[in-house]
């Protein structure tokens, strides 16, 4: 992979890489989120084939498209078009689950997928970029266990257990209590089936199924803050110019590996001279 990203642009000199220039802004392809003395940045996930796009679309001197935060197995949705790309061939069990809609101007709505089967039972397949399964899951026991401010909203089973004493043999009952939500997760598939009290449903009734199991976030792009190409701190307002930005940098050291090419086939006293005027 690496070998792909970096593919062959560097400044060598003297038998020493000085410069790595991969050949996408990475920060876009992975992502970003960190803080400083004084700034704070996050930058989302963006789909690599509309980063190539936009960097072709600057070659050829055309005007960049817009681009929307990407996580695979979400849908994007804008108001203007649907994205909906498939896995591909050698990786079935990739499905699209989540969408991620267009907000406001700085931002964008992300969602699991929900469900209810009948009038007491959810179902939750998908959750929201960010969100932990086992962070859901702790939420989930929460509502078992209840509290003072959280109702008891997944019902709690009693499940008769038969113990067995070999020492007195003796055979007895107990009690048990077992939580009525279940997990069907893989490595790669989130799975609940929850079923709810009567509280529950109330819930539910009254603020709605995606508010009270939260299976929406936010992903936000007001705070994307990064270094610019002289190495100061800049805020960018859109991932456009941070393609821009890479776009003007890598030019540059096009220009300047080729310098070092023709310098290696120079005599070493020539070769420095040109180097230090043109590096």
């Amino acid at each position: 992979m690496s070998r792909a990203v970096f593919s062959r642009l560097y400044l060598f000199v003297q038998h020493r890489a000085l410069r790595y220039i991969p050949i996408l802004p990475m920060v876009l392809v992975n992502g970003s989120d960190g803080i400083g003395t004084g700034w704070s940045s996050f930058v989302p996930n963006y789909n690599p084939s509309d980063i190539v796009a936009n960097l072709k679309r600057k070659i050829k001197g055309e005007e960049m498209e817009p681009m929307h935060p990407w996580y695979r197995g979400f849908r994007v949705r804008t108001q203007s078009f649907t994205v909906e790309r498939e896995p591909p061939a050698d990786a079935s069990y990739l499905e699209l689950q989540g969408t991620i809609e267009r907000g406001d101007k700085e931002g964008y709505k992300c969602s699991g997928t929900i469900a209810r089967i009948d009038d007491s039972t959810v179902e939750v397949t998908e959750l929201p970029i960010r969100t932990w399964t086992q962070n859901y899951k702790e939420m989930l026991e929460s509502w078992v266990a209840g509290s003072d401010k959280q109702p008891i909203w997944v019902k709690v089973r009693l499940v008769v257990r038969t113990i067995h004493s070999l020492l007195r043999k003796l055979t007895f009952s107990t009690l048990a209590q077992s939580q009525d939500y279940k997990e069907y997760h893989t490595h790669t598939t989130v799975h609940f089936i929850v079923t709810l009290t009567d509280k529950g449903k109330e819930a539910i009734e009254k603020d709605g199924l995606e508010k009270v199991f939260k299976i929406a976030g936010k992903i936000n792009t007001s705070n994307m803050v990064c270094f610019d190409p002289a190495g100061k701190i800049k805020k960018y307002t859109a991932p456009e110019e941070i393609v821009s930005d890479f776009y003007d940098v890598r030019l540059e050291y096009y220009h300047k590996r080729k310098v070092c090419q023709i310098s290696s086939s120079l005599p070493r006293p020539v070769a420095d001279r040109l180097l230090r005027r043109l590096l």
